[in-house]
């Protein structure tokens, strides 16, 4: 994927580089399948502008690398375009340059449950300045679709755990309980 401005950018020129890989593999009597995927963000440089640092609420300059504002589609609930994003963190939103990888099943043991446990690494590159630490998480995501009278109720259980993110304290732990009806 590649991401880049055209005409006047209001915090300067865009230019973004994304690679990635997706290699999966069906089970056997349709249980589902195993995935391995990766995802470089390769630094390009930065976009430089005037900021304030939140700690001290001094002046500041803010250097933004690849993903970080021009992916509307990740803060808060990651659902950018990468293959490693996980519930609540992915490259886009460590906002900057780096590798990660992801295995994972997406597992159908009853024609009604969906079962996704996957675990993945976020390594980013160690900017002088901007310190964003490596990631390790671990998610599993559960869905219980109803049949019968029921049917287009579905119930889903996603569990995250994120190890070594300085923000947040060792872990950080992340259960979200959805409940969707498809009319």
């Amino acid at each position: 994927m590649n991401e880049t401005g055209l005409g006047s950018e209001d915090a300067g020129p865009i230019s973004a580089q994304v690679y990635g890989l997706k290699l999966g593999m069906n089970l056997a009597q349709h249980l589902g399948n195993v995935f391995v995927a990766y995802n470089n963000v390769p630094g390009n440089g930065a976009i430089t502008t005037p900021g304030i640092n939140p700690a001290t609420g001094a002046s500041t300059t803010n250097k933004v690398y690849n993903g970080n504002l021009y992916s509307p589609y990740t803060q808060i609930y990651n659902t950018d375009p990468l293959y490693t994003t996980v519930m609540n963190y992915g490259l886009v939103s460590a906002r900057a340059p780096g590798s990660a990888w992801m295995l994972g099943a997406n597992l159908h043991p009853l024609s009604n449950l969906d079962i996704i446990p996957t675990v993945s690494e976020y390594y980013t590159d160690q900017t002088p300045g901007i310190p964003v630490a490596n990631v390790r998480a671990y998610m599993l995501d559960v869905a219980w679709h109803f049949t019968g009278k029921l049917k287009g109720l579905s119930l889903r259980d996603r569990l995250g755990v994120e190890h070594d993110v300085p923000l947040l304290g060792s872990a950080y732990v992340d259960n979200r309980m959805m409940m969707q009806y498809n009319f």
